[in-house]
């Protein structure tokens, strides 16, 4: 029997692996929520639900080939290149 456990809980160091950011980033990020990634405290234990990060990479994706939200188009459709 398999007793491996998929860890839906990361800490600090696998939350920084798998965003590919620095723990400072995220320590920073949580003084300055909202804005970072989402995260789960016990005491002073900071764990980061996988769901959460993925959330957050999807919301903070940015498309270039889309307009801007201000109505304007962005530096590459107006021939800056």
């Amino acid at each position: 029997m398999d007793t491996a456990i998929s860890p839906r809980l990361l800490t600090e160091r696998e939350a920084a692996l798998y965003l590919t950011v620095s723990r400072a980033y995220l320590s920073a990020a949580r003084v300055r929520n909202p804005g970072g990634p989402p995260f789960v405290k016990f005491g002073r234990t900071v764990r980061y639900l996988i769901s959460d990060l993925d959330e957050w990479i999807a919301e903070n994706r940015v498309n270039c080939n889309q307009p801007r939200e201000d109505g304007q188009r962005a530096e590459s459709e107006r021939g800056a290149f």
